[in-house]
């Protein structure tokens, strides 16, 4: 879960309330205040489209939104609509004084097929809006429908390996998956002639220290940031951004009983994010280069690092 400080707490709550007031343009709504009782009902449902991609960005059971300074909060998605031509959805949060406040976000596409929600901070817009939700009060109570149970959490993670290279002391690995029919690219640098970590009786050799920075997660651009978010779904994790961070640079020993070479043998490589001032994405996990199956495993051994290891690639 983010961690929401007092301060961030406080500038939701006076936005919200600076707005209910009409002197600010810049924040999304408690909508219970706009619904006049008296207006006749119309039902809206919801674009199948656009609730298959909103649903999609559940982990376990929440969202997160942000607010116009990129603050993250958690909250529990309700419906969806399309109003003038663009999609937004209608989600209860706990954030602030007030538990299960409703709030209307903006639906985003930071790249094709996914989602970003944010508050609604064009003043203009979010009056339309407004009165559009004081004609259908069943959006407050909901129009999005599940099937069957929330995905479970997986354990483990793979990417199609496309190439792999050695170059200048480094395998130079291209990575690829698929996030809701999108394609995507990733870069990893593996350091070569690195020692096995394990003694040839499978337990660890303490001479063996951790090879600083012999790991690099390296983004493509653009073409990299579903990775992210086919990551926390496959995880679970309500966490990180919509954006691959540049470079991530891990810590590793290499989980092996004698030499190896990552383009020959199947390699268990135990990662560490050891970076300095990230301890909020403090992680330990192990990746498995399967050469001759083209294919790459994150492999998470306990649940707890998965939020780090997101943060780690994404913050």
């Amino acid at each position: 879960m983010p961690k929401i400080s007092a301060l961030n707490m406080k500038v939701i709550l006076l936005a919200a309330a600076l707005t209910l007031s009409g002197s600010l343009s810049g924040c999304s709504l408690l909508l219970k205040r706009f619904i006049n009782p008296e207006v006749k009902e119309v039902p809206v449902e919801a674009p199948t489209d656009l609730a298959a991609r909103v649903l999609d960005q559940e982990r376990a059971g929440q969202i997160l939104f942000v607010d116009n300074r990129e603050n993250r909060f958690p909250a529990r998605l309700k419906s969806a609509f399309q109003f003038d031509g663009k999609p937004y959805v209608v989600v209860v949060t706990d954030v602030g004084t007030v538990a299960n406040q409703a709030m209307v976000l903006s639906v985003q596409e930071p790249f094709p097929g996914g989602v970003r929600f944010a508050i609604v901070d064009n003043k203009k817009e979010f009056q339309a809006v407004t009165e559009f939700l004081a004609k259908h009060r069943s959006l407050l109570k909901g129009n999005l429908k599940r099937s069957g149970s929330p995905p479970p959490a997986k354990s483990s993670f793979d990417l199609t390996m496309d190439s792999l290279k050695l170059e200048d002391g480094w395998f130079n690995i291209i990575a690829s998956g698929k996030y809701r029919g999108q394609p995507y690219k990733i870069k990893i640098l593996i350091q070569d002639h690195m020692e096995p970590a394990l003694k040839p009786d499978g337990s660890m050799n303490p001479l063996r220290p951790v090879y600083a920075q012999a790991v690099k997660f390296i983004s493509l651009g653009k073409e990299s940031d579903p990775f992210i978010a086919d990551l926390t779904g496959a995880f679970q994790v309500l966490d990180g951004t919509e954006k691959m961070n540049a470079k991530t640079f891990f810590g590793c020993l290499p989980q092996m009983r004698k030499p190896f070479n990552v383009a020959r043998d199947v390699t268990v490589l135990k990662l560490y994010m050891l970076e300095p001032d990230r301890g909020d994405a403090y992680c330990d996990w192990n990746l498995i280069v399967n050469a001759a199956a083209r294919k790459l495993t994150i492999k998470m051994e306990l649940d707890r690092f998965k939020v780090g290891l997101v943060r780690s690639l994404s913050q």
